[in-house]
Formats: C-alpha cells, sequence, structure tokens
C-alpha cells in the first residue's frame, strides 16, 4: 500500500549522487542519471538535509518523518482507548464512574496491553501504517495526504 507512490515521490525530491566523485549526477535523456566524471549509473540518492545512501527506502522514511506526525505509543494506546469507551458504557466500581479504557488499564495492564497490541495489528493498513515492521506508525489518512501533495 503505497509504496509504488511513496517511491516515485522519493524519486522526485531526492537526486542521484556518485560517491566515487562524491557529487550530484545530472539526468540526461540519451543516457538516464549519470555521474558527469565518471560516467557511472551506479548512484546513491541524496536529499538536501541528509547524506546519500543506497536505495529510496531511506528517502521515504525520511520524508514521511520531516513531513508527516508519527504516532505515538501515546496516541495509539489513545485511540484504542477511544474504541473501547466508544463500544463499551462506563463502569461503575464502589459508586464512583470509571470509562471502560481507563478501567481496563488500572484494573488488568496486562490484558489491556495485549488487547492494546491486538488493535494495532488490526488497525494496520486501514487506518494506521508502518514501513519499519512496526517500530513508527503514521496516520493513513497522512500519508494519502502527502501523496496528493506530491
Amino acid at each position: 500500500m503505497f509504496d509504488e507512490e511513496l517511491r516515485n515521490i522519493a524519486f522526485q525530491m531526492s537526486k542521484p549522487f556518485c560517491y566515487t566523485c562524491y557529487i550530484e549526477a545530472v539526468h540526461t535523456e540519451k543516457h538516464g542519471d549519470r555521474c558527469p566524471k565518471c560516467f557511472t549509473d551506479d548512484l546513491m540518492r541524496i536529499l538536501p538535509d541528509d547524506g546519500p545512501e543506497w536505495g529510496t527506502d531511506w528517502v521515504v522514511r525520511s520524508l514521511l518523518e520531516n513531513r508527516c506526525h508519527k504516532l505515538s505509543w501515546e496516541d495509539l494506546e489513545e485511540r484504542f482507548m477511544d474504541m473501547l469507551n466508544d463500544c463499551y458504557e462506563k463502569v461503575k466500581i464502589g459508586g464512583y464512574e470509571w470509562d471502560h479504557g481507563e478501567a481496563f488499564k488500572r484494573l488488568d495492564p496486562v490484558a489491556f496491553h495485549q488487547d492494546l497490541l491486538a488493535f494495532i495489528d488490526a488497525e494496520a493498513d486501514e487506518t494506521i501504517i508502518t514501513f519499519d515492521n512496526g517500530s513508527t506508525y503514521f496516520d493513513v489518512a497522512d500519508i494519502e495526504q502527502f501523496i496528493n501533495e506530491h
């Protein structure tokens, strides 16, 4: 999901770079991207604020991290608690009322954490997305907006 679009944006926003000559390469219609000094086409990619690196995955990560809101663990937990509170009534304990999510988190933190992870898995690629196997999450709507702007 979004791989091709993000790869195209990464190519548009980064420039080819020859590591051997340590200069930006140029694009010509006849030869494509080539180093103007040694004429190699074995090129890295470079962004204005980042050093050169092979491939485009790092370009995509850099662009998203700098232009889209990363969801923190607290953001994901808040979404989960909102879902719980929308699905279940308040919990009454000793004359006090608690939101279901807050009561669940306090009464059984282990089960809460397990269900939070299951919620994240269920939401993956629907409302949230990760490009690094779950280390960082983004809102799908933010990614769509980023793609549409470019």
